[in-house]
C-alpha cells in the first residue's frame, strides 16, 4: 500500500536544471529573511487527485491524457502568501495561468473525475498556480511577501515531462509515475504550438 501523509496524489512539473538549483537557492534566502522553512523542492503541482486507493487507475488515466500533450511554457514572477492550510502559511511566486497550463490542468481534472474521483477544489477561474517558496507562521504574511517580492526575478522554464507523486512526510515525495510530454494542443486550442 502506498503511504502518504495526505491521501492524496499529484501531477506535478519540475523547472529543469540549472533553473531547479537557482530557484532552490531563491528559496533558502527568501526563507533566511522572512523566518521560514524554505521549499526543498522547486515543483509546480498541476493537478491534485483525492484518489491514493485507485492509485494505478488513475495514474493509467492521467497517462493517456498527457502522453500527447507538448511541454509546457511555465512564466513566473512575484511573491504572495497563500493560507490555504492552517496554521502554516506559505509564500508562494504565481505562475501566469497561460491557455496551455489551463487547459492540461482541466483534462486531467476531467479524466479522473470521471472515475468518481474527486480533483483541487478550484474551477479554472480560482485556482491560482504557483510555486511554494517558504512555509512558515508569520503575523502578517502578505507583508512579509511584500517586503521580500524584489527579490524575485521574472522566472521561465520549460516543463517536459510530468511526475504522478505522493506526500510522504513534510518535504519528502515518492514518484508513482513519470511522463515525457512530446506532443502538441489540439487544433482548436488557442495556445496550440506555443
Amino acid at each position: 500500500m502506498i503511504e502518504s501523509i495526505d491521501n492524496r496524489l499529484y501531477i506535478i512539473g519540475k523547472p529543469p536544471e540549472p533553473t531547479r538549483s537557482v530557484l532552490r537557492d531563491l528559496f533558502v534566502r527568501l526563507a533566511q529573511e522572512a523566518g521560514g522553512t524554505p521549499n526543498p523542492e522547486p515543483r509546480l503541482t498541476i493537478q491534485a487527485i483525492y484518489g491514493l486507493h485507485l492509485a494505478e487507475v488513475v495514474q493509467e488515466r492521467v497517462e493517456t491524457v498527457v502522453r500527447d500533450l507538448p511541454p509546457i511554457h511555465v512564466r513566473a514572477s512575484g511573491l504572495i502568501a497563500f493560507a490555504l492550510r492552517t496554521p502554516h502559511q506559505r509564500l508562494v511566486i504565481p505562475v501566469e495561468k497561460t491557455p496551455a497550463l489551463r487547459y492540461i490542468y482541466q483534462v486531467i481534472a476531467e479524466e479522473v473525475e470521471s472515475l468518481g474521483v474527486p480533483t483541487q477544489p478550484f474551477d479554472l477561474e480560482t485556482w491560482q498556480p504557483h510555486m511554494t517558496a517558504v512555509e512558515g507562521d508569520w503575523e502578517d504574511a502578505e507583508a512579509v511577501a511584500r517586503q521580500l517580492a524584489p527579490q524575485v526575478p521574472e522566472i521561465q522554464f520549460l516543463i517536459d515531462r510530468l511526475w504522478m507523486s505522493v506526500l510522504r512526510a513534510p518535504g519528502t515525495w515518492m514518484e508513482l509515475g513519470i511522463w515525457p510530454l512530446r506532443g502538441r494542443l489540439p487544433d482548436e486550442h488557442p495556445d496550440r504550438g506555443t
